[in-house]
């Protein structure tokens, strides 16, 4: 049988919105195929992991395996698997080429029926689309020997009434944004309907444990389609529990990925005050076709 493995990033939010969506895009490739999908997570975090297992079995995972510093290697050693999927972040990027086996291809998942024929051999997923798989499956992890050689961000304590810390998330408040100026009244109102606040570049929510959107004039005036150019920069102080959702306005399909976006949590795009208003519905809406 042939094995896809996808690797899974912790967040204090949960899983990282691009290891979701690489999941559920694994999902839909080896339903075709027949092929098995392994989701890899780096460390042991107690309890905390349930957070994690209960996300690989919502979004179509039929392994969960909890790793060691040389996890993934350990897996594709193990399985030869046909794809292998990381998150464009650095975290993802740095256990792809730890695996000595070339570069990944960064891949940019805006819709849930992707313009490839399949993944590459090494993918690296930008998440530009809500996940889309919400399976009722509750696996049963594995542990490698040397799984607590790893560092593990700690998780956001549970909500009142909750008896366990989030499987998955938009990001966390403080919720603030980096707009270009004359902002269409419009979209305007759908920040400040969203509940987010105008900020400074030294001090967006993303340093303090919130959310920072970022919509493009903010970074790049030269065009939606190279927004970011300041990502590095902006991200440099951001801690483990902060997130940054750019908006980069309606992009052409085949737009290559740039370097600077493995800075960024999402890359949604679209109109401006459509995917504000998707925002406020939560993370669990379909995504679009």
């Amino acid at each position: 049988m042939a094995h896809i493995a996808v690797q899974l990033q912790r967040t204090p939010h949960g899983l990282h919105p691009a290891s979701a969506v690489a999941l559920c895009w694994a999902r839909d490739i080896a339903s075709n195929r027949g092929a098995t999908v392994t989701a890899l997570c780096f460390g042991d975090a107690g309890e905390s992991d349930a957070n994690i297992v209960a996300a690989a079995s919502r979004f179509g995972a039929d392994v969960i395996l909890f790793g060691g510093p040389n996890g993934l290697q350990n897996l594709c050693e193990r399985l030869n698997p046909v794809h292998v999927l990381v998150p464009f972040t650095h975290e993802g990027l740095t256990a792809a080429t730890a695996l000595g086996r070339g570069d990944a291809v960064a891949r940019w998942i805006d819709r849930r029926s992707p313009p490839y024929a399949t993944a590459d051999a090494f993918t690296a997923v930008v998440a530009g689309v809500k996940p889309w798989h919400h399976f009722d499956a509750q696996l049963d992890p594995e542990y490698e020997g040397d799984v607590d050689g790893v560092r593990v961000p700690a998780f956001n304590k549970p909500a009142e009434g909750n008896a366990a810390p989030p499987v998955f998330d938009l990001g966390g408040a403080p919720l603030g944004y980096l707009a270009p100026e004359g902002l269409d009244p419009v979209v305007a109102s759908a920040l400040e309907g969203l509940g987010a606040t105008a900020t400074a570049w030294d001090d967006a929510p993303h340093r303090r444990g919130g959310t920072t959107l970022v919509l493009p004039d903010a970074l790049d005036p030269s065009g939606a389609a190279d927004a970011g150019s300041d990502l590095p920069e902006m991200a440099g102080g951001r801690t483990d529990a902060g997130r940054i959702i750019v908006l980069p306005g309606p992009v052409p399909q085949g737009h290559t990925v740039p370097e600077r976006w493995k800075h960024a949590d999402w890359v949604l795009p679209g109109l401006w005050a459509d995917v504000i208003a998707s925002l406020r519905e939560g993370p669990w809406t379909p995504a679009p076709q």
